[in-house]
C-alpha cells in the first residue's frame, strides 16, 4: 500500500493509521466482493459528488463507500437476485462544477484529491480561466468529481436507470414528500457546502465551456442553460 496514500488519508480524516488502512480495505473489498446484499432490502443512494451526498449519507441511508455509479449497484443486485431502487440527486452543472472547483482548490478530502489538484495546478487558475482552458480536457472530466452525472445514472444501454432523479436547486422542497414515501429522515442536514457557488457571475464564454462539457447533462436533465 502507498506509504504517502496512507499517511495523507489518515491526517486528512483524522483517523489512526490502523483506521486508514481498515478504510482503505473497506472500499477496495466493496469493489471486489461487492456491498452486502442486505444493502438491497431498501432504497439505494447513487452518490454523485458535489450534489448533496454528504448531507444524504449522514441519515444513514443505504449507499457503498466511494461514488459508485447505477451500473455497480446494478451488477451487484442481479448476482444477488436482488431487486434495485435507486435514487439520486443531480444538480445545475454551472454551481456543480464551481463546487467541485473550490472543493479540490482548497485540498479536497483525502490525500488523492490533494495529489490530483497538485498535479493540475488548481491554484494557478480561478474558476472562469479553468473551465475556458483546462475542462474540455479528458482527464479533467474523468475525475470523479468532473464527471458529468449521467455517468452515475445510466446503465448498460446508455439510458438514464435510476427510479428517482431529485433536483439539488428543488430539494428543501422535494426532500421532505420523497423522503417520507421510502421511509428515510425528513429532516436533511447541510453538510460540506463549499461557498462563492453564485453562478450568476460566470462569463458567457466560461458558460459556454462548462455546456459544452456537460452537454449531456443539460439535456438529460433539463437544465437551463
Amino acid at each position: 500500500m502507498n506509504k504517502y496514500l496512507l499517511s495523507g488519508l489518515h491526517r486528512t480524516l483524522g483517523i489512526d493509521r490502523t483506521n486508514a488502512i481498515d478504510h482503505i480495505l473497506r472500499i477496495k473489498s466493496v469493489e471486489l466482493l461487492g456491498p452486502p446484499p442486505s444493502l438491497f432490502d431498501g432504497i439505494v443512494f447513487i452518490h454523485i459528488p458535489k450534489a448533496a451526498g454528504s448531507s444524504i449519507r449522514s441519515l444513514g441511508v443505504g449507499t457503498a463507500p466511494g461514488h459508485k455509479p447505477y451500473r455497480f449497484y446494478s451488477k451487484w443486485a442481479q448476482i444477488y437476485r436482488k431487486e434495485l431502487q435507486a435514487f439520486a440527486v443531480v444538480r445545475h452543472p454551472y454551481t456543480r462544477f464551481l463546487s467541485a472547483f473550490y472543493y479540490l482548490q482548497n485540498g479536497g478530502k483525502t490525500a488523492m484529491d490533494k495529489r490530483w489538484a497538485r498535479r493540475k495546478r488548481l491554484t494557478e487558475y480561478n474558476p472562469e480561466s479553468f473551465a475556458i482552458e483546462r475542462l474540455s480536457d479528458g482527464d479533467i472530466l474523468s475525475w470523479m468529481h468532473f464527471l458529468p452525472q449521467t455517468h452515475f445514472v445510466t446503465g448498460n444501454d446508455g439510458s438514464v436507470a435510476v427510479t428517482d432523479i431529485l433536483q439539488y436547486e428543488r430539494l428543501s422542497k422535494s426532500w421532505p414528500d420523497f423522503a417520507k414515501r421510502v421511509g428515510l429522515d425528513a429532516r436533511l442536514p447541510i453538510r460540506n457546502r463549499v461557498g462563492r457557488s453564485d453562478s450568476d457571475r460566470l462569463s458567457e464564454r466560461t458558460k459556454t465551456a462548462i455546456q459544452d462539457a456537460y452537454r449531456c447533462d443539460f439535456e438529460t436533465f433539463g437544465f437551463l442553460e
